[in-house]
This record gives C-alpha cells, structure tokens and sequence, in this order.
C-alpha cells in the first residue's frame, strides 16, 4: 500500500507534504500537551520531514493552524496487521 500523503503549500509555494497516516503511538506521545498549540506542534514534530517543518515555521500561526486542522480532518487511523494466535 501506498503511503498516502496530505499535501499543503508553503509561502514559497513548493510543495510539502504530511502523513495522512499516523501511527497510535505519536499520539499518545503528544497526550500530555500543556495546550492545543503544544499538542498540534509536538505531533507535526513526531511527523514532519525537516523540509515541512522548515516551510511551516516560516508561515504565520494562523496558517499553521489552518493546515493542521485540514490534516486531521483528512487523518486516518493507523493500520495494524491482524496476529494469528496457533
């Protein structure tokens, strides 16, 4: 299966790129955030290539905040292969 990948433009207006699939486990780790903002950030750390990273830190909040609200709208849960007990 293909990695699918939610896409956003940066003010430079090249393309970048954030899993649409996040695994159980970056969220977990984001859980305890002091705050909306903190947990927004610390999952798109857990994810993001240093080039989205680069590319979002150089937007104003406001579209950060817009383009993570459009990822988790388009997220989808992990997939976890099915064990077979014998």
């Amino acid at each position: 299966m293909a990695l699918e990948l939610f896409h956003f433009t940066g003010n430079d207006g090249k393309d970048y790129t954030l899993p649409k699939v996040v695994k159980s486990g970056v969220l977990r780790k984001a859980r305890n955030a002091r705050d909306d903002v903190d947990y927004a950030f610390n999952v798109i750390e857990l994810v993001a290539d240093a080039e989205a990273l680069d590319a979002l830190d150089d937007m104003e909040a406001k579209e950060v905040a817009d383009i993570f609200n459009d990822w988790m709208q388009g997220m989808k849960p992990g997939e976890s292969s099915a064990s077979s007990a014998s």
